[in-house]
């Protein structure tokens, strides 16, 4: 049930939130979560939220949100399997005693401090999707958005990477929202009315991303764009500038990627238990070996795992 929006009195800040459940989501929630916790100290709370009927982290993964401070909230998995992208909508309407919830996908490390300051204006704020991955036409769009109980609207974007004009299409990877209790009821409420609709063509994997524009106007909220920085696709573009958030999608990525190879052998050297966690991954045990980063930029090789030389 979808309740009427309530104003709430909260302080101004925002709460960070992510998925955690067993298998390599454990790895990425443990190194986001060190990666936040590095460049932003104790400023934002952050909260794993734990889909229930999923394989529950490991008790070695637990204990490093543990030691990061992290807190962590059982919810209701909306699809369960049969659509595990499903449970970042659960994640979003957590509840929060700020004023913005930040959601994150788990796949991606922070690289920088950053301020509430630096975002535009905006009830929710996400990154153009990098290119129209769901080839709708306009019909297609309109018997979406009315099929969901909402009013198409006039406002077209750009994607962020191919820079095509597109019907409001986002990357939900990153999300930032005043009350996003409300936001994800709603963003649920259309995703299940499209689940099984067979005259929605390719709706999967993309069910999320087409659901959150219409459920941002079902609530009538008003989107602002966030720049690239803020959900860095470093899978399509070379690390570069000063991004926030680098969504990487799987660890080769990182290995391409000399800078953020070294992030996480960081936060491994000072983390034994990520360490440890790493070695057991497959994919993820390969960013301790440092083969793309050199002894001149302060790393030498020591057994199988790259250790920090001053060590």
């Amino acid at each position: 049930m979808i309740a009427d929006r309530q104003e709430k009195s909260v302080p101004r800040g925002a709460t960070i939130v992510f998925v955690c459940h067993g298998g390599d989501l454990e790895i990425q929630a443990c190194l986001l979560a060190a990666s936040l916790r590095s460049q932003l100290g104790a400023d934002f709370p952050i909260i794993a939220a734990i889909p229930a009927g999923c394989a529950p982290p490991s008790p070695e993964a637990v204990e490093i949100l543990g030691q990061l401070d992290v807190q962590t909230a059982e919810v209701r998995s909306p699809f369960g399997e049969r659509y595990l992208i499903g449970n970042k909508i659960a994640a979003l309407g957590v509840d929060v005693a700020t004023s913005h919830t930040i959601f994150l996908d788990s796949d991606i490390l922070c690289s920088r401090p950053f301020s509430l300051d630096e975002l535009p204006p905006g009830d929710v704020l996400a990154v153009p999707a990098d290119g129209r991955t769901w080839p709708a036409d306009d019909a297609l769009w309109r018997y979406v958005y009315r099929t969901c109980g909402a009013s198409p609207g006039h406002r077209r974007i750009l994607t962020s990477f191919s820079e095509k004009l597109s019907w409001p299409y986002f990357n939900a990877g990153v999300i930032v929202v005043r009350d996003g209790a409300e936001l994800a009821a709603h963003w649920e409420a259309c995703c299940r009315q499209l689940f099984d609709d067979e005259r929605v063509p390719m709706r999967f994997p993309w069910l999320d991303q087409i659901c959150l524009p219409i459920a941002i106007e079902r609530a009538q909220r008003a989107f602002g764009l966030l720049d690239r920085k803020w959900n860095y696709a470093v899978s399509l573009m070379p690390y570069a500038g000063s991004p926030i958030f680098c969504h990487y999608h799987s660890p080769e990525i990182i290995r391409q990627e000399a800078l953020l190879n070294r992030h996480v052998i960081e936060l491994a050297s000072s983390l034994p238990g990520l360490r440890t966690l790493l070695r057991r991954h497959e994919g993820y045990a390969d960013l301790l070996q440092g083969h793309m980063l050199s002894e001149a930029g302060g790393w030498k090789r020591s057994g199988t795992d790259a250790v920090r030389a001053d060590q």
